[in-house]
């Protein structure tokens, strides 16, 4: 049975103060850590992965 994929987390890069997600072996820079607009981007990040992993 295959292993489920989880979730990249949302986390703080505390060098630069930003929200980052790990995606495929690459960060993804969000925005300011803890900002709506970096939490918006995060589930966008998301979304085009689940979509992308889908149509696979």
């Amino acid at each position: 049975m295959p292993r489920a994929r989880r979730l990249p987390a949302y986390r703080r890069h505390k060098a630069r103060d930003l929200a980052v997600a790990t995606l495929d072996g690459r960060d993804r820079y969000l925005g300011e850590y803890g900002t709506a607009y970096s939490y918006r981007r995060y589930l966008d990040v998301l979304a085009s992965q689940l979509q992308a992993e889908s149509r696979a």
